[in-house]
């Protein structure tokens, strides 16, 4: 279609068969960059006509480099080091456009039906014309097919307990009845997995929540706070409480980093505050003379959520003597309709005496498949299972969604 303008400069015509082709790659693949992305990229085609070019100088010059460093590993590496400066030069070019406010547009929960469907009739439709209209078609129907099978998996005016599988550790993403969001942990981050990059934020996105309201780091482990990292780079994360800052290591760069990146911060002390119609409360006394002597598990947040007549109690890795404490101090706080098991049920924690004042309906254990801890401990599951408890546990089902009325939890079949 392009050759059959006549076009004077042969410069204009070369861009234009460059966008061509560049649109149609973007077409064809981006049912599947939506599915997995949610993104649909505003910047690709211009800035496509810097990096295509550049990946070809780049393969190029690797080529020359593989050929004569077969037989001068002295002259090859200057190759290598320029290969290297393009490589950074477009990395960096793809950085800066990605992260411009206008470089993509989210399309959130769309479905694919129908879409593949328009696509398959561009590739069959001869005339331009219809082609033409066919991709504005396809780019409305984006927006109109994805309410097809649009379904809110958090409900509005509910709230919501999703504990998030993210192996061996803690992550509860909680949607209060009026909207706003909490996360109660976030995974573990090492060299490996980074759960607040690859689990987190890909959720969150799908969900479509830019921004979690409150933060919950339990406690200093990072199997709990690991996460938390990424999400705030990201600018993920309005305000964020932790325990007690002390002189350890951890607490340091911890606070040092949430300065730097100038987050709102809280602890956990003896208060309560309102979310909306929600109740929370930290059942914490970092200033008690005896607390001051736990360690980091038994210093973690303990916060109840109280939402009508139902509620939820999460204990991060709390093991016996935080359990004594939290009996002789907050007794009449600890019943609860939902209990987070503590340390993931180890049998450090979970006592039977803990467990008959919570009397939980229902007990949520986070832990890795296979774990090298052994969690959770036969002896929790046996406790829990005496006193009637429904447990759900991510080695065994996976993430597992609640939903709460303010009468009545039930569990959501999410998948």
């Amino acid at each position: 279609m392009i050759f059959k303008l006549h076009l004077k400069h042969k410069w204009v015509e070369y861009i234009l068969l460059f966008f061509g082709v560049s649109l149609s790659a973007q077409i064809g693949t981006l049912p599947f960059t939506l599915a997995y992305f949610s993104k649909l990229s505003v910047v690709a085609l211009f800035a496509n006509l810097l990096v295509i070019p550049t990946v070809g100088v780049i393969i190029g010059i690797a080529f020359i480099t593989i050929f004569i460093g077969s037989f001068s590993y002295g002259f090859a590496i200057y190759f290598a080091a320029a290969n290297d400066l393009f490589s950074g030069w477009m990395i960096a070019f793809i950085k800066y456009t990605g992260s411009l406010d206008f470089s993509f547009l989210w399309i959130r929960n769309y479905s694919m039906y129908g879409l593949i469907l328009i696509l398959f009739s561009i590739n069959k439709t001869r005339k331009s014309v219809l082609k033409i209209s066919l991709v504005l078609i396809f780019i409305s129907s984006i927006f109109i097919y994805s309410q097809f099978d649009d379904k809110e998996l958090l409900e509005e005016n509910k709230l919501s307990i999703f504990m998030i599988d993210v192996g061996q550790g803690d992550a509860f993403l909680i949607k209060f009845p009026n909207g706003k969001t909490a996360l109660i942990d976030a995974g573990e981050a090492n060299p490996f997995i980074d759960n607040g990059e690859r689990v987190i934020i890909p959720l969150l996105d799908y969900l479509g929540i830019g921004k979690i309201d409150i933060g919950f780091i339990s406690h200093l482990d990072l199997d709990h706070y690991g996460g938390f990292v990424s999400l705030i780079y990201n600018n993920r994360i309005k305000e964020v409480y932790r325990p007690l800052p002390d002189s350890g290591s951890k607490s340091i760069r911890l606070e040092k980093f949430l300065k730097n990146m100038k987050v709102k911060t809280g602890i956990y002390d003896k208060k309560s505050f309102n979310v909306g119609n929600t109740k929370i409360y930290f059942l914490n006394d970092p200033y008690n003379y005896s607390y001051k002597s736990f360690s980091s598990n038994n210093k973690s947040g303990i916060i109840k959520i109280v939402y009508g007549k139902t509620s939820f109690l999460f204990v991060g890795d709390c093991e016996h003597p935080a359990e004594y404490f939290l009996a002789t101090n907050f007794e009449n706080m600890l019943d609860s309709d939902v209990l987070k098991v503590g340390h993931h049920g180890s049998a450090t924690g979970s006592s039977k005496a803990f467990l008959k004042l919570v009397s939980p309906d229902i007990s949520l254990i986070s832990a890795g498949i296979k774990n090298k801890f052994n969690h959770p401990a036969e002896s929790v599951i046996k406790s829990l299972e005496k006193i009637n408890s429904e447990i759900y546990r991510t080695d065994k089902v996976g993430a597992v969604l609640l939903e709460s009325d303010g009468t009545n939890i039930k569990r959501v079949n999410w998948k």
